[in-house]
């Protein structure tokens, strides 16, 4: 032992029959022995307490409240599960009622759009009235797209033609 004790207990030495980390586990272990110690002596004071008869009633009960819920709940999915096995129709007929109820606002959706141009155009605008003669001469409608960006190039100079028509 006085060997041990002189040099670094830390350290591996040239004895192959020493296993270091061994030793600081068995010294770390050794070192908590009395706050174990102090904490097995606790729990069997408060167990054999009215205290721990308490806490044994209330694991008890919560035991029981959690296997009478466990049994609910696998009753319920069995049940559920039986009757979708019985009868898949009804359940194909409780999908289509829930898909119609939502998409019902998605059918009504087409009916708040209006499909006239002229209420986007000025009044008395020579494009208002020339739309009017299209409709006149041509079945069809025109599709008119407006865009804004904030990267436009800035220099007229370097843009290209405004024109789309005009052909270079």
């Amino acid at each position: 032992m006085a060997e041990e004790d002189s040099g670094d207990r830390y350290s591996v030495e040239s004895d192959d029959n020493r296993d270091d980390e061994q030793a600081f586990w068995d010294r770390f272990f050794e070192s908590l022995k009395p706050v174990k110690q102090e904490i097995d002596y606790a729990k069997k004071a408060i167990s054999s307490s009215f205290i721990g008869g308490g806490l044994d009633t209330a694991a008890q009960l919560m035991d029981d409240a959690s296997d009478a819920a466990d049994a609910v709940t696998r009753r319920t999915a069995e049940l559920t599960y039986s009757s979708i096995l019985r009868s898949p129709a009804a359940v194909v007929i409780l999908m289509i009622l829930v898909t119609a109820t939502i998409g019902r606002d998605a059918m009504e959706f087409e009916h708040q759009i209006n499909g006239d141009v002229e209420i986007y155009l000025p009044d008395g605008a020579d494009s208002t009235e020339l739309l009017q003669q299209v409709r006149e001469q041509w079945s069809t409608d025109i599709f008119m797209l407006y865009i804004q960006t904030d990267n436009a190039i800035a220099d007229p100079s370097m843009r290209g033609t405004e024109n789309i028509t005009h052909v270079e």
